[in-house]
């Protein structure tokens, strides 16, 4: 009977540290799902911060393409004049010059860079000079073209 007894203890025994043990598993999980709403709050967090900035980015990347576009607006390509030095001043008297004798217009240019050999890129002062250009450039010679600068 004494065995019966110390075996009855003994099974008491294990089911209390078995209910101590689950008890503890019990609080490590309650532990583990209050960390993961917090890890799921961060991540709601985090998703709406990332998709505020790509709507940013896309209204900046917007803008500096309509930036770009606007700075480009009074560009105009002309090839085929052979112009020998890189002075952007010395460049510049040059395409006046002969924007004046093939198209026999004056127009104001703000700024010429040198491409290539025969190639500059010219930026007039307004859209109505670009314009009074891109009408008569069919004046041209057949050597010298203006192209719009896209």
């Amino acid at each position: 009977m004494d065995q019966l007894m110390d075996m009855v203890k003994e099974l008491l025994n294990d089911m209390k540290e078995m209910k101590d043990g689950r008890n503890a598993i019990i609080g490590e999980l309650k532990e583990v799902r209050n960390e993961w709403k917090l890890y799921a709050e961060e991540m709601k967090t985090i998703k709406k911060e990332n998709e505020e900035m790509k709507t940013q980015i896309k209204k900046l990347s917007e803008k500096i393409d309509r930036m770009e576009r606007n700075e480009r607006q009074n560009n105009v390509i002309v090839t085929g004049l052979r112009i020998n030095t890189q002075d952007p001043n010395q460049l510049r008297c040059e395409i006046e010059k002969n924007l004046e004798k093939y198209l026999e217009i004056k127009c104001e240019i703000k700024s010429v860079v040198k491409i290539k050999e025969n190639i500059c890129k010219v930026e007039l002062v307004s859209q109505q000079e670009k314009e009074k250009v891109m009408e008569n450039k069919k004046r041209l010679r057949r050597k010298i073209y203006v192209k719009l600068n896209l």
